[in-house]
């Protein structure tokens, strides 16, 4: 019987973390939803699901950024964290619109976590192959 604890078997996240300025993702938009936050108990943190064409970042273990990138490949699905600018643009996306993010600047602040300006680009365009799929199919 095959071990299934095998470290070779073990899921990875699929979480981004914006470890170095450059990082990016770009794909489609299939979920919005809020998770409780682990630092703040009673508030939430919004996630984000993409459906990825591309990409890449830096993970970020234990404040040890990766010097090599993770890259992200087409159909993978990634979850992007995040609140405040990021959660205000991310608003004006639609389940099914093609999107990028991008980690552009890191800024810092006086309580020392420095705040990460992850931009957001869309050209409208929908995922026309993504919504029709979404369409519950007729018996």
């Amino acid at each position: 019987m095959t071990n299934i604890f095998d470290d070779k078997n073990e899921i990875s996240s699929t979480r981004i973390s914006w470890g170095k300025v450059g990082d990016h993702i770009f794909g489609t938009l299939i979920d919005k939803r809020s998770v409780p936050d682990q630092y703040n108990p009673g508030e939430e943190v919004p996630v984000f699901e993409i459906k990825a064409e591309g990409g890449s970042f830096h993970e970020i273990v234990k404040k040890v950024v990766a010097e090599t990138p993770t890259v992200i490949n087409a159909g993978e699905v990634w979850a992007v964290f995040g609140r405040g600018a990021l959660e205000q643009r991310m608003k004006r996306i639609k389940l099914g619109q093609k999107l990028g993010l991008k980690f552009v600047e890191e800024i810092p602040t006086k309580k020392g976590n420095d705040m990460k300006v992850v931009k957001v680009y869309t050209t409208n365009e929908m995922d026309q192959e993504w919504l029709e799929s979404q369409e519950p199919s007729e018996v």
